[in-house]
């Protein structure tokens, strides 16, 4: 989600995920920007930008900040998505090994930690 606050004098538009969004003078707007309108918006000098833009399309999300010791690298497809199940973990549409990898990796650096 990118904060958008027009510095200009007058209304400009700026092109989000969803669509074109007109911001009037001085007015802030929180959107959704893939990373090409972000920097295209930085370029006009037109605003003031705060926050992350999503992935361009076919660019996928970094992966979580997680160890490579895990040893999912190690498991078959069907040993993650079982693996997945038992921990409760959504796989969404993934079926190739890297994206079940990524799931449950990112899975798991957003849980709450578990007390001993």
């Amino acid at each position: 989600m990118v904060t958008v606050k027009n510095t200009q004098a007058g209304p400009r538009g700026i092109n989000t995920v969803a669509g074109p969004v007109s911001v009037d003078p001085g007015a802030t707007v929180d959107v959704k920007l893939s990373k090409a309108e972000f920097r295209s918006a930085e370029r006009t000098g037109w605003f003031d930008l705060d926050g992350d833009a999503e992935p361009d399309e076919g660019e996928k999300a970094p992966a979580a900040d997680v160890p490579a010791d895990d040893g999912l690298e190690d498991q078959t497809i069907a040993q993650l998505t079982e693996l997945a199940s038992a921990e409760a973990i959504d796989l969404g549409d993934a079926k190739l090994k890297a994206d079940i990898v990524a799931a449950i990796r990112t899975a798991r650096s957003t849980a709450p930690e578990k007390e001993a």
